[in-house]
């Protein structure tokens, strides 16, 4: 899981608590970023120069030290910002893992790549196999410290090396390079399983022209590893600002994050079902990011967009446009990707659209929208009256629950209560419903997500047929409202179904 976080609040300068309030606000969301990253998750936060040393120190607190990974320089201003003594060019990006040991992080495929050298797969340029970090050392990370064992003899042309075998007469044990600058003696940066696994494919050792033994990686394909400084002018907010005005006509929010950025952070931590979480969406760049990557990748990323339904300025082209609220234009901006996409599709293979491919080909093209919204299931605040007797009481309880009772059966919304109780039964926020025509009497739906189903019923009387149904169909799970049924009913289906049957 992947979470990118842009550091922005509402909060004054002339605050006499500025900083203290940024720093407080940050600090309880990156507590619950951090809750939410599985173990092999990465974070990456946005932020200008006015709060990043401090957000440096705060992530530390929360991450670790130990699990920083770097700061990316991002050009985001190509041009330069006018601030009286100098034109700020860059913003940053902070990267920290949850856990560093589980991080893995992928490389990015360039667009063109010259190799130096060519094997019998094809061409390779070669990089060291130690580890430059130079937080890790034998002493912090011993799997990673083992000696290749390596002829004199060796060439880039002919390699012979051994990893874990005894001492040969004349070789040379070849141990991850002493840094000459700082005096810290490194790591590799594979483990001996994987080196083994990887001999005579993907690594090399060999004895320089300067007399100095190497052990390197080759490096295939046209791919690097993400830089720390990223200077392309793609980079840049200009740019954007110019996808938002491709895609709606004017210029509706200004200086956005292009997708090119996101797209990159994306493959540097995600492959193929990984989620990607943005905590503050704005104008929806991560969601038109994943969708092209997907497309290009032929993979299946998911994303989530979390945006404060925040009022846009009443004078701004957004409000103007009919965008009341910034979440309109993520969810609008979102909606018209999936719709220019599927006009691309239909263009280069309209047979792909038939009814019969249609599902198939849409599918990962659509998202859904929530919102947080009081539950459904009303809260139970009943307090008996001191000044009542005993059996007043107990009559003014059963016109409450009455009451309670008649507002969850007349009152609710199909749709939220739905998705509701699927949320509590632990369905993903995907799932999928489909219903059911086997049943004449009820509305019967299919739920189903990647890892479970069950069939639900939200009318407020469960039929006898439906009932029997279950009879002989006694391994699929049952959700309905409990004042759906009568007495007969809720035994009859707990006998059929036991712990298969829920009621709400």
């Amino acid at each position: 899981m992947v979470q990118f976080f842009k550091g922005i609040i509402t909060n004054t300068e002339t605050d006499g608590r500025y900083h203290s309030n940024w720093l407080n606000m940050m600090y309880s969301r990156l507590l619950v970023a951090r809750q939410l990253l599985r173990e092999d998750g990465v974070i990456f936060i946005s932020i200008d120069d006015n709060e990043v040393h401090h957000l440096r120190k705060l992530c530390d607190d929360v991450f670790g030290e130990d699990n920083f990974i770097g700061i990316f320089t991002v050009n985001s201003s190509p041009s330069g910002i006018d601030y009286g003594h100098i034109a700020k060019t860059n913003d940053y990006a902070m990267f920290y893992a949850k856990n560093i040991n589980c991080t893995e992080t992928f490389y990015l495929e360039e667009a063109e790549k010259k190799f130096s050298f060519y094997d019998d797969i094809g061409g390779y340029n070669i990089a060291p196999l130690y580890n430059g970090n130079v937080a890790f050392n034998p002493q912090t990370r011993p799997n990673l410290y083992y000696p290749f064992y390596l002829n004199p003899e060796s060439k880039i042309e002919n390699s012979f090396y051994e990893i874990d075998v005894e001492y040969r007469e004349n070789w040379v044990e070849v141990y991850p390079v002493i840094s000459k600058k700082d005096g810290i003696q490194r790591v590799w940066r594979w483990g001996k399983p994987k080196a083994k696994e990887n001999k005579n494919l993907e690594i090399l050792g060999y004895k320089n022209t300067s007399g100095e033994y190497r052990i390197v990686q080759k490096n295939r394909l046209t791919s690097k590893l993400i830089r720390s400084i990223l200077i392309d002018n793609e980079y840049s907010s200009r740019r954007g600002t110019g996808e938002i005005q491709e895609l709606f006509g004017k210029k509706i929010f200004s200086y956005p994050k292009p997708t090119h950025l996101i797209k990159d952070f994306v493959r540097s931590a995600c492959k193929g079902n990984d989620l990607f979480l943005d905590f503050f969406a704005g104008s929806g760049v991560s969601g038109d990011a994943v969708y092209q990557l997907n497309q290009e990748n032929d993979e299946n990323i998911k994303f989530i967009l979390v945006q404060l339904p925040e009022q846009t300025d009443e004078k701004s082209e957004a409000y103007k446009a009919g965008y009341k609220k910034i979440s309109d234009i993520t969810i609008e901006r979102n909606k018209r990707v999936v719709n220019k996409i599927i006009t691309a599709k239909k263009v280069e293979q309209p047979d792909l659209f038939t009814e019969e491919n249609k599902e198939e080909n849409l599918q990962g093209l659509g998202f859904k929208v929530f919102k947080l919204a009081k539950s459904n299931f009303p809260r139970v605040d009943f307090a008996p009256d001191p000044t009542k007797t005993d059996e007043e009481n107990v009559e003014l309880l059963k016109k409450y629950i009455a009451d309670k009772e008649a507002q969850l059966v007349n009152a609710f919304n199909r749709e939220e209560l739905l998705t509701e109780i699927l949320l509590k039964k632990g369905f993903n926020l995907n799932y999928t419903t489909e219903l059911q025509t086997q049943f004449t009497k009820n509305e019967i739906l299919l739920a189903k997500d990647s890892e479970k189903e069950c069939l639900i019923c939200l009318d407020v009387t469960i039929a006898n047929e439906t009932v029997e149904y279950f009879k002989t169909h006694k391994t699929q799970k049952f959700i309905c409202l409990e004042r759906a049924l009568d007495t007969t009913k809720k035994y009859n289906l707990k006998h059929y179904l036991g712990d298969l049957v829920d009621v709400f």
